[in-house]
């Protein structure tokens, strides 16, 4: 069935036909049932695919967020301002810490001791609960005291 659709623009009417489509549900139906061989090993063919993405995907989101934080350090402030939840990069707490004179231990990325014990000793400094964890005020402190170098 063809309708005749109109529309107003600018007082000029422009009409154009618009061909209905129906789909064949039970048509398409029964070529896939013919086709199924070929689907399944198409299928068997990509799963290996998918496989590697889901066990990828996410080292993969996680690496280019480090870089991100890497590249650009005063966003890492600025996100964690805006994120609902405290999420820290603890190579970019290290680093920032010993910018600031702290002693966070090897810059390793591992939240380990003497990373807790850096973070500790500017938590109590800038008046935040010493909690040794870099959340979400800390990592905007850290921020502000970079700022103010």
């Amino acid at each position: 069935m063809i309708e005749t659709m109109s529309k107003r623009l600018t007082g000029i009417v422009i009409e154009r036909e618009v061909q209905e489509t129906h789909v064949d549900v039970v048509g398409l139906g029964l070529k896939a049932f013919s086709l199924r061989a070929e689907i399944m090993a198409l299928w068997a063919d990509a799963q290996p695919i998918i496989d590697v993405i889901k066990l990828q995907l996410p080292k993969v989101i996680s690496r280019g967020r480090e870089l991100y934080a890497r590249m650009m350090p005063e966003e890492q402030a600025m996100l964690a301002a805006q994120a609902p939840v405290a999420t820290f990069d603890a190579l970019w707490v290290q680093e920032k810490l010993k910018k600031l004179g702290y002693d966070p231990g090897p810059l390793d990325g591992i939240h380990g001791q003497m990373s807790r014990a850096a973070v500790r000793k500017f938590q109590v400094e800038h008046d935040l609960l010493p909690d040794e964890w870099p959340g979400r005020e800390t990592v905007i402190a850290i921020g502000v005291a970079l700022a103010g170098l």
